[in-house]
């Protein structure tokens, strides 16, 4: 499935920072962001994807986050060139309280030898509760097509999880592991 991929430029540059209303789970120092502005592979990488992806490369590097099928992903360097990822992760929502410990245990679940994340981390979020989805991806050797693979199947990990987040609280406790669950991506996302 081809996916349809746009940018979102903001007023404040923020890289790798969602806007208010979907907080993220990590905000990253001033060392580190001087460090995505600095390294020519990462700036090279995201030129390219965009281009592959048929976004604007400034607009995409100053807000390094883009959306695919209305799902926002933020993107981030962590480490340097040489032995650096590039982090993928976006905000799935809060799940209703009646259902968090359901909820919880198919996480964990899923993140156990990463079976239901395509090799990826669910995790949640201490201050607010929501439930985000994490990627790393090594940056050397990594271009544009292979990013632009990578971001889509981390985006159908996404929205198969922002479902059930969103529909726990419609089901019973008792209902669904992740056993009995069709799991619809890879089972590994790395490049």
């Amino acid at each position: 499935m081809r996916r349809r991929w746009n940018s979102r430029l903001r007023p404040l540059i923020r890289p790798a920072v969602m806007t208010s209303h979907r907080p993220l789970p990590i905000h990253p120092s001033e060392a580190a962001l001087n460090l995505t502005f600095e390294s020519k592979l990462y700036r090279d990488l995201i030129r390219e994807f965009a281009e592959h992806a048929g976004l604007d490369p400034d607009g995409l590097f100053l807000t390094q986050e883009i959306r695919v099928d209305n799902l926002p992903i933020g993107l981030q360097l962590d480490g340097d060139e040489e032995l650096g990822d590039v982090l993928l992760f976006t905000s799935l929502g809060k799940p209703a309280e009646p259902q968090w410990a359901h909820l919880a245990r198919l996480l964990l679940e899923a993140n156990h030898c990463w079976f239901g994340t395509g090799g990826a981390t669910l995790a949640a979020q201490p201050d607010t509760g929501n439930i985000t989805l994490w990627a790393r991806v090594p940056l050397p050797g990594l271009d544009g097509a292979a990013l632009a693979e990578t971001l889509d199947s981390f985006a159908d990990v996404a929205h198969f999880w922002r479902e059930q987040v969103s529909d726990q609280g419609a089901q019973s406790p008792n209902e669904g592991n992740l056993a009995t669950m069709r799991v619809p991506f890879d089972p590994m996302l790395r490049v």
